[in-house]
């Protein structure tokens, strides 16, 4: 699990452009008959070697190394690669033309940067792997020392596999910046606690740890001990026990797992998967039902020019499926039913399909008989609101509500009775009592200073 990563290892750096390309033959020089026409007549391994030593013959090497099950799948890889990159006219670093030389070349630490180039370039190594032996490169100019002083690749995998050596080399790793400084704080615990013989099985290696929590027995163990390291939160150990450690389509991190369910063909699969896991709540579940069932009884009801838009965006198939229940519409899929639905779904005029007209309320309500929103909560109906602006007539909508004329049609109020005394008083009589005991009011010191007419 923190073995130093593979490519860390640059003396000699392992691109090395024919790696591989003579394994095979010196593994199984043996079992080969000579002399080898196909390699120019080689009378034996010396002269074999030598033949494919030279790239201008890399690829009868090749060719001849595949067809005698000579090389590995990976180191067949490589050597094709390399292979391809020659046929394109890719130079090769410092112009080496064979594995000898190019070995040679790229030992040299001030040239490793070519090197690291051109192995990306080809595709021996992928971005990532570039930049950490990058990363190591300048920790090499800069004069840091591997781990133990370790030199090749077997030799910092045999020195950082000691439990006794984890945290140097994870220190190592986190110095020359190939993990981040989250990863360096978080993994340094799980780095102290496997050091003293706490991990899962006592597994030292990443291989090693994944076989052993990859058991179902072991789900348990493993949770517990990636909490305890501070690798897992409550709710993402709480996950994984449901999960087992894999989601849908079998991702295995939170990446992978975005990347599968962003695509709306998986989205049902990742719907599923988080049902049968108990992911969802109920009642997200019971939401989303009721919202298949609204669109089925909706397609049931739909005109055939909508029912054909939708056969020919989303797929005949994937249509029957919705009205049978056994597919959940992506967000995709929805907005492309409901468009259809808009195409060809004639509006209804106002005051249909139980639309109010412009001038009613969504209620159905004249906007006269409607609460104001600043009064709900202190009023429960029109005549309510009005008694409670009578006594509260500071306020701001109390003022508006007060001051309203009334619908054309509706009782005005008596004569006699001043507009700003509307809900006060009923009378010219109720009027000047009220005012007799509110005489700071405007509009009861104007009634109060009129004169009666002659003759009153």
């Amino acid at each position: 699990m923190l073995r130093i990563k593979d490519n860390i290892n640059l003396l000699p750096l392992f691109i090395i452009l024919g790696a591989g390309l003579l394994a095979g033959f010196l593994v199984f020089a043996d079992e080969i008959n000579y002399p080898v026409e196909e390699l120019g007549n080689c009378q034996n391994e010396d002269e074999c070697q030598a033949y494919c030593d030279s790239w201008e013959n890399i690829e009868e090497c090749v060719s001849f190394a595949e067809a005698h099950n000579l090389m590995t799948p990976e180191e067949l890889e490589v050597a094709k690669k390399v292979v391809k990159a020659l046929a394109e006219g890719v130079e090769s670093p410092g112009g080496c033309k064979g594995k000898e030389e190019c070995d040679a070349y790229c030992k040299n630490p001030t040239v490793i940067e070519e090197c690291i180039d051109y192995a990306e370039k080809i595709g021996i190594i992928p971005p990532e792997e570039a930049r950490e032996a990058r990363l190591v490169r300048k920790a090499m100019l800069a004069g840091i020392p591997f781990p133990g002083n370790c030199r090749t690749k077997e030799k910092c995998d045999a020195y950082c596999s000691q439990r006794k050596h984890m945290r140097e080399c994870f220190s190592y790793a986190c110095k020359i910046g190939i993990l981040s400084s989250e990863e360096c704080s978080r993994g340094m615990k799980a780095v102290s606690l496997m050091a003293k013989g706490e991990s899962p099985g006592g597994c030292q290696a990443k291989e090693e740890c994944e076989a052993y929590c990859a058991q179902k027995i072991h789900f348990q163990e493993c949770a517990d001990f990636a909490s305890k390291a501070g690798l897992m939160t409550p709710e993402e150990k709480e996950m994984f026990l449901k999960t087992g450690g894999q989601g849908p389509g079998g991702c295995q991190s939170k990446e992978e797992c975005e990347a599968f369910c962003n695509n709306p063909a998986n989205q049902e699969v990742c719907f599923n998967f988080a049902k049968e896991h108990d992911l969802i709540p109920e009642e997200e579940i019971q939401k989303t039902k009721e919202g298949i069932q609204q669109l089925q009884e909706g397609l049931k009801q739909a005109p055939p020019e909508v029912l054909e838009c939708i056969k020919s965006t989303v797929g005949e198939e994937v249509l029957e499926k919705i009205q049978t229940g056994t597919f959940m519409p992506s967000p995709e899929v929805g907005e492309k039913i409901k468009n259809c639905f808009e195409k060809y779904t004639p509006k209804p005029s106002e005051g249909e399909m139980g639309l109010p007209p412009e001038d009613m309320s969504p209620e159905g309500k004249p906007p006269e008989m409607l609460i104001p929103p600043e009064l709900e909560g202190k009023c429960t109906s029109p005549e309510e609101c009005k008694q409670y602006c009578t006594q509260n007539p500071q306020e701001p909508a109390c003022k508006q509500l007060l001051e309203k004329k009334p619908p054309e049609g509706e009782e005005k109020p008596p004569e006699g009775v001043p507009p700003e005394l509307e809900g006060k008083c009923t009378s010219p009589e109720e009027c000047k009592q009220y005012c007799t005991q509110n005489p700071q009011e405007p509009a009861c010191k104007q009634l109060l200073e009129k004169k009666p007419p002659e003759g009153e």
